[in-house]
């Protein structure tokens, strides 16, 4: 029972409710770290093809999209789309083992409006706003049945935060420390009990919470399950695994292929493409809040134009044109969390009016 830990555990614990959560993993999917052997140009250029590759994976979710020919002249001359590049050493020695040879990392930042202008071009979708932060909690049984929680420190917590990067999905994982060890029920969160999740979400306040467990079957096969929310949508699968090392890498591969088809929007195209949105924003506080949300709404990517067709007391009625479905432009402004729309429209006449509140600037 936790009213018969010792007095030092809870002032321990008292004390660490003050201590800043760290084990964070955001991502900027524009900039990206590779490892070369040396500082020469032709180690430069082909750093500067793998950084382009992954940086397009990041932005489609697809990672055949190197292969796609509308695309091969730009990773043929990748030192165009980026505005600024360095070089560090790597002092990482997970990433040093994975990269012997390897003593440099080049340091690159795309330019991001080419980079947008690429795949518009191309007619390829791209998920380019806002990316949710996920807690992903794994869990372990081992061949006499007991469940453990896996340490921030173990090979298949660190490969889950490198892979995240490299995928442009901002990963997080608990730390584990007193503090989850007393609020935290390890039969609980592998039965995924509803409110198992609670202390981690009242602690890290991800977007949402992912549950890895692992284990083995009556043959001995490796398998990996997981389950979450994210977004509203229910995310998870099974699958066989050839040793708990390799889970992150599916668990991975597949969150990020999911999470970028839904919200990647198809950027270019004909002026006469894509749909109307009808916006109908309630509450505006002030007129500094009504110019926030016109700045705001102008630069999302997937927004044509933006026109105010109607001012009623604090409510305005917006026209988008989108450049791709409605909808989906909904989902990505839901993800942002600047806007909130309402789950349903509002119909006048066969015209489907979605109101939302303004979120930031006080609205």
């Amino acid at each position: 029972m936790l009213a018969d830990r010792p007095f030092w555990a809870w002032w321990l614990c008292l004390l660490l409710l003050n201590i800043p959560v760290t084990v964070n993993a955001d991502v900027d999917p524009y900039q990206v770290s590779v490892p070369v052997a040396d500082q020469s140009s032709s180690a430069r250029r082909a750093g500067e093809r793998a950084a382009l590759g992954r940086i397009l994976i990041r932005l489609t979710g697809n990672p055949e999209v190197i292969e796609r020919p509308e695309l091969a002249a730009a990773l043929r001359t990748p030192q165009n789309l980026f505005v600024r590049s360095g070089y560090a050493r790597i002092t990482d020695p997970d990433l040093a083992a994975a990269h012997p040879d390897a003593r440099w990392l080049l340091e690159l930042e795309a330019d991001r409006q080419g980079m947008l202008e690429l795949l518009a071009e191309a007619g390829i979708p791209a998920w380019t706003g806002r990316r949710p932060e996920i807690l992903v909690v794994m869990l372990k049984e081992d061949a006499s049945g007991e469940r453990t929680l896996l340490e921030p420190t173990s090979e298949e917590a660190r490969t889950l935060l490198r892979l995240g990067r490299d995928r442009g999905l901002p990963l997080v994982v608990p730390l584990l420390d007193l503090q989850d060890q007393l609020a935290l029920d390890t039969s609980a969160l592998w039965a995924r009990f509803a409110d198992a999740t609670a202390p981690l979400a009242e602690r890290y306040r991800p977007d949402a919470i992912v549950l890895l467990r692992l284990y083995q079957d009556a043959f001995g096969r490796w398998l990996a399950d997981w389950e979450g929310e994210v977004g509203g949508e229910t995310v998870g699968a099974a699958v066989e695994i050839e040793s708990p090392q390799a889970a992150p890498a599916e668990l991975v591969d597949r969150l990020a292929s999911r999470l970028t088809a839904r919200y990647a929007l198809q950027l270019g195209g004909a002026s006469g493409s894509g749909e109307t949105l009808w916006l109908q924003v309630d509450g505006l506080p002030r007129v500094e809040a009504y110019a926030g949300l016109m700045r705001y709404l102008q630069g999302v990517s997937g927004v044509r134009g933006v026109q105010l067709v109607q001012v009623r007391d604090r409510s305005l009625l917006l026209r988008l044109d989108s450049t791709d479905a409605g909808e989906r432009l909904l989902d990505l402004l839901r993800l942002e969390a600047r806007l909130e729309p309402r789950s349903t429209p509002e119909y006048i006449g066969d015209v489907a009016i979605w109101r939302a509140r303004w979120l930031a600037d006080g609205g």
